[in-house]
């Protein structure tokens, strides 16, 4: 991995670095923490922490939800000593230019916005406490480069069961089983300490809980840490969000898949309390979760032959890879993400609006066709070669529209769901054929001039 920066580059980056700190002013170290007061929550303890709760804090920003900028940056040169401030205007550039460094290369490829701009900070600090002389850049790349190294990240799953181990795009999925979490507990063995052995256990069960029995996506990444963590879920939501698209709920209209990395779409549930006249406090608790419940993805070795051989699931996962795409491929993947959006809402306004505009991307040429009329026979004639049955899809297409547009416009939710259960499904058929002849075409333009030269014939 090349991890020098571009010479000019580099160049410009320390050269602003410098601006920034010529625009620090010195203040008193108790001007470090918040003075006011603030509302806090009366939440349990490991749910909100502030500063007041970490010691030997090293730097506070104040930010404007509004601008969506850092009013003022404080931080200490060292902790409890010498204190400095950034006003709004230097805290502003400050963050432009850690975010501008985190985009470049190399940084982009081995860490994250949020630990450049934190060694920034501490950079920063060295400078005015004199025990750095180094530019930023230099700093940034010697900080950083230890910690790099080749992970293999492991993101659960939820409600997606795999039998046996499945590549898909840049992940691996792989079944998290009973087997995996006992080679997580042997762990525990090499603890002397009692209480660490305890609390680790009762992690492993939640953990066993929560996940036993699901997929994992397996992501190989070579970086930091903290780069490793956020590169690795990204992966996982977009496998997933690729793979939805195979799942029974892209064609159900008040039907939602809960297949999303852990914790990230937690799944409907409801809790309850009743209390009685008369009592102090609640007698009676009542918690469940929707009937139906939600159903997991299942792929085992009989199901991913057939989705292999019918729905083209190793085009889809060649799309998912993103490598070497061409031009129509590219405009493919983003219609799929688009539909996917539709399988994870339950709503059939979202479902419809999410379906249409995958379709729209796909088969609009520009934003001076027609929309109704032009996708409305592309649509057809990429469903079918009868005429009177174009017709009618063109007709399904249009009705569908209309809905869309009475929810967007007037806030009418769509009452016929027949009706778009059978736009839904025949959305999802047209995008599989897509797929099975993802190679047929160069570029979106190339595959409407298809369809042009069809509907002229």
């Amino acid at each position: 991995m090349n991890l020098q920066p571009h010479p000019e580059a580099e160049a410009r980056f320390n050269e602003l670095a410098e601006d920034v700190l010529a625009k620090i002013e010195e203040v008193s170290p108790e001007s470090l923490r918040t003075p006011k007061p603030r509302f806090e929550p009366d939440t349990f303890v490991s749910a909100h922490l502030t500063e007041k709760d970490i010691d030997n804090i090293t730097h506070l920003g104040t930010f404007d939800p509004l601008s969506m900028e850092t009013i003022e940056l404080m931080f200490h040169a060292e902790p409890g000593t010498r204190a400095f401030k950034l006003g709004r205007q230097g805290s502003g550039d400050f963050d432009k230019l850690a975010a501008r460094i985190a985009a470049t290369a190399p940084f982009r490829n081995i860490s994250t916005r949020k630990r450049v701009r934190t060694l920034a900070i501490d950079w920063l600090s060295a400078r005015l406490g004199g025990t750095n002389k180094e530019p930023l850049v230099g700093y940034l790349l010697a900080a950083i480069r230890p910690a790099i190294q080749r992970f293999t990240a492991i993101v659960p799953i939820a409600y997606l069961i795999v039998e046996e181990e499945l590549p898909f795009g840049r992940v691996t999925f792989k079944p998290l089983g009973a087997a995996f979490f006992d080679a997580m507990a042997q762990q525990r063995g090499q603890m002397t300490d009692a209480n660490h052995r305890a609390l680790y256990e009762s992690q492993i069960q939640e953990y066993r809980k929560k996940r036993q029995g699901y997929a994992g996506a397996f992501v190989e990444i070579e970086g930091d840490p903290d780069y490793a963590r956020e590169h690795s879920i990204d992966e996982a939501k977009h496998a997933t969000a690729m793979l939805r698209f195979l799942s029974p709920e892209s064609q159900l209209p008040e039907a939602c898949s809960y297949m999303t990395p852990v914790d990230l779409l937690p799944a409907p549930s409801y809790d309850v309390w009743l209390q009685e006249p008369g009592d102090a406090s609640p007698t009676t608790h009542l918690s469940g979760i929707p009937v139906p419940p939600p159903e997991p993805l299942k792929l085992d070795k009989d199901t991913v032959p057939e989705l292999r051989k019918h729905f083209a699931l190793d085009s889809l996962s060649h799309i998912a890879r993103g490598v070497e795409l061409s031009r129509f491929e590219k405009s493919l993947e983003e219609a799929l993400l688009l539909f996917s959006k539709a399988t994870a809402t339950p709503s059939p306004s979202e479902k419809l609006v999410f379906a249409l505009v995958a379709l729209e991307s796909i088969l609009l040429r520009n934003p001076t066709e027609p929309i109704q009329q032009t996708v409305g026979d592309r649509f057809g004639f990429l469903l079918s070669k009868v005429a009177a049955e174009r017709q009618e899809l063109s007709k399904l297409f249009k009705s569908c529209y209309d809905l869309r547009s009475s929810f967007v416009h007037h806030g009418r939710n769509p009452s016929d769901l027949e009706l778009l259960r059978r736009f839904l499904a025949m959305a999802w058929v047209l995008l599989v054929q897509l797929l099975k002849n993802h190679r047929a075409f160069a570029s979106k333009d190339h595959l409407l001039d298809y369809l042009d030269s069809l509907k002229y014939a």
